[in-house]
């Protein structure tokens, strides 16, 4: 934002004229969070601004506010909990009642990246905007090439971390600052002046094992301290990956959103060594919502509790959009063949 109201100052001509920003409150999960600071180093720079909060996403303008996952019983059941004119008060607890039923901090951050991903391109969709620029820089990609490629996300590496992302239909999204190395960005804020918000994590201050994306971080950051060509050369080598055809032509995983590849539970099955516990697990987790879903999200909800049951609205409307997907796909695939 600074650079961009520096050249705008200055009168240099911008390749996108008009820029809105998008923030997301965290403070539900996190009461540590700076929302206020953010707010007003925002403001500073004269964007229009858009805010939402995390609990925004059990606020749907339909009657149907949760997707009632019933892990035990293997169905899908809607709910209508709340009415539109629940209190945000109440939408702040059912956030923090979903999170505290997940066990692992990996979980955790997977369903949180989730939730802030679908804020994000639905406030894209709702405002019209094509191009959406997120803040990884050349660390934050090094870090999720790895990490994602450990949680069995590699089947949708080269959309989570590639320069352009245009999965999403009608947006695309990019990474402006994939080669400026996250310590680049500290030393640059440093020297400008610019002041920054703490907005903390669910392993901020948590030891390096805490989580896949804390270990993966201390990795990355220490490999890169003693053999500085790290980062970029990961940076280069994910750069390098291509979406495949199977991957554009599969259809949509209802939580994260990105492609989800047909028959994942079978595949674990093949690959996997089970012990008994796990294999009971897994009957726990083959409803047809989770089914699916994509791998690594499987992952993820193996790590929710069965009397959880919540998941924001969206999860159920994606899945609903898959099947309508996978008709159209299969339509485009034999129109050559049929007799007009």
């Amino acid at each position: 934002m600074s650079m961009y109201h520096q050249h705008r100052i200055k009168g240099r001509q911008q390749k996108y004229d008009n820029v809105e920003v998008f923030h997301i409150d965290e403070s539900s999960l996190f009461k540590d969070a700076q929302e206020a600071k953010a707010r007003d180093l925002i403001s500073k720079y004269g964007f229009k601004t858009i805010t939402a909060k995390l609990e925004d996403v059990f606020q749907e303008t339909n009657s149907d506010f949760f997707t009632n996952v019933s892990i035990d019983d293997s169905a899908i059941e809607h709910k209508n909990k709340y009415p539109t004119s629940e209190s945000p008060e109440k939408r702040s607890n059912a956030l923090t009642h979903l999170f505290d039923q997940i066990k692992t901090y990996t979980a955790k951050e997977d369903m949180l990246d989730s939730i802030k991903a679908y804020l994000i391109v639905h406030a894209a969709q709702q405002n019209d905007c094509s191009v959406i620029a997120v803040g990884d820089s050349a660390t934050r990609i090094a870090v999720k090439t790895i990490g994602y490629t450990s949680q069995g996300r590699g089947f949708s590496l080269p959309l989570d971390v590639g320069v352009s992302n245009r999965w999403f239909e009608g947006i695309n999204i990019i990474r402006p600052m994939k080669d400026m190395l996250g310590k680049e960005v500290g030393y640059f804020n440093h020297c400008m002046g610019i002041d920054t918000a703490i907005v903390p994590t669910f392993t901020t201050r948590a030891p390096q094992k805490a989580s896949i994306d804390r270990l993966t971080e201390s990795l990355i950051v220490g490999l890169d301290r003693d053999f500085p060509s790290t980062i970029s050369t990961i940076g280069r080598t994910a750069g390098k990956l291509e979406v495949t055809r199977k991957a554009i032509e599969s259809p949509q995983c209802p939580l994260c959103g990105m492609p989800s590849e047909a028959d994942s539970i079978e595949w674990r099955k093949m690959l996997s060594v089970s012990s008994l516990g796990d294999e009971e697990a897994m009957q726990n987790t083959t409803t047809p919502l989770i089914r699916a879903m994509c791998y690594s999200c499987q992952n993820t909800m193996r790590d929710v509790k069965p009397d959880a049951g919540l998941l924001p609205s969206f999860v159920n409307e994606r899945s609903q959009n898959k099947a309508h997907n996978s008709q159209s796909l299969l339509k485009k695939q034999i129109e050559s063949f049929l007799i007009d």
